[in-house]
């Protein structure tokens, strides 16, 4: 742990504004999200799916990104009326200008899309950039569209009798938009904001055109190789993920894994199999882990203020902006270490949750 702090401090920053993590607050809202530079030439933004429902983590593995938000709605197979033994989607997609679809027309559903030069647009059928279909490179097909041109979408919505209850209460909400400028698209959560409150406060963070995502049970949001949100027990479909170009994810994988080994060995050596003294060193390494993931960021991060009413600043969040190739390499492997132990900690408590359960019911049995 300590080399791996050392490598980690004694790298200089080499700033490149590509894939940056925000967390403000928005009219009072939360926000996390991914702001995406367009004009990166380091890092790639792509819509990926999978045939079969999948977490986010191996999505982001079988395409080589380290950092991604699920996409569309899709009926998983958990929801009764969708009678199905397999998730499937009607909301379809374009990825590498190859169209995966169901239906020729979007109806009421609407399209977030960019060009093969990354320009991004909207796309509905009959409607918005109808003659825009042929540019498409990557797309999303969702509803409901929030903005369009920086106007709110939803009142057509509403007539049509479109928004559910569940978009009408407040919870978590997911989106993709881009700026006025279509310089940038970002892409994440909201906070305990009912969807007309999001499309609002969406808005007032830099959004001129924006599509709603899937959330619920399929909310699920990984940053450098790290989960910030999830995994849920549902699985995921798709997912608008980013590429670092020059980085072999496999590779990050397999290192990652066998620290992981090595840091389990040392824990069952340690714990001599008790399960609770198991999950104490896991919990410990995981805290170092921790610290050098800090200490890590601490040279891209930035605190964000905004002046008040009264003319002083308050601060309203963070942003991390995107380490250098070989930084980023030291923090997605530490990410990696970091995930497998969580992984085997949450069975560990699982079986000790069993246990204590058998032991309360032997009680009451006696």
């Amino acid at each position: 742990m300590k080399k791996i702090l050392l490598l980690l401090l004694v790298i200089s920053p080499n700033f490149a504004f590509a894939q940056t993590y925000i967390e403000k607050k928005v009219d009072g809202y939360t926000f996390k999200v991914i702001e995406y530079d367009l004009s990166s030439p380091d890092y790639e933004i792509k819509i990926v799916k999978s045939d079969d429902a999948t977490n986010l983590w191996n999505l982001l593995k079988q395409n080589n990104a380290i950092t991604g938000v699920n996409g569309v709605f899709f009926c998983p197979t958990d929801y009764s009326w969708c009678n199905t033994n397999k998730s499937f989607t009607d909301n379809e997609r374009y990825i590498e200008g190859q169209k995966y679809a169901t239906y020729l027309t979007t109806w009421d559903r609407a399209v977030f899309a960019w060009d093969k030069n990354k320009k991004p647009f909207i796309y509905q059928s009959g409607k918005i950039n109808m003659d825009y279909e042929s540019e498409i490179y990557y797309w999303f097909w969702n509803y409901p569209l929030l903005l369009n041109e920086g106007k709110n979408m939803l009142a057509e919505y509403w007539e049509k009798w479109l928004i559910d209850g569940k978009m009408k209460v407040k919870g978590t909400r997911n989106f993709i938009c881009s700026d006025e400028k279509k310089e940038h698209i970002y892409f994440g959560l909201i906070y305990d904001a009912t969807l007309e409150e999001a499309t609002s406060a969406l808005k007032n963070f830099w959004c001129y055109d924006a599509l709603n995502l899937d959330a619920g049970l399929s909310t699920v949001f990984m940053y450098n190789n790290r989960y910030l949100v999830g995994p849920q027990k549902r699985d995921i479909l798709d997912a608008v993920v980013i590429e670092r170009k020059w980085l072999d994810i496999s590779e990050i994988s397999r290192i990652g894994t066998s620290l992981a080994n090595v840091l389990l060995q040392d824990v069952e050596k340690r714990s001599k199999k008790s399960l609770e003294k198991s999950e104490l060193y896991l919990t410990r390494y995981m805290d170092a882990l921790e610290g050098v993931r800090k200490k890590a960021y601490e040279k891209y991060t930035t605190e964000i203020y905004e002046v008040n009413i009264v003319w002083e600043q308050d601060k309203v969040g963070y942003r991390i902006e995107s380490p250098s190739l070989k930084h980023l390499k030291l923090i997605t492997a530490v990410n990696e270490v970091f995930e497998n132990l969580k992984n085997v900690r949450i069975e560990i408590r699982e079986k000790i949750s069993q246990e204590q359960q058998t032991k309360e019911l032997l009680e009451i049995t006696k």
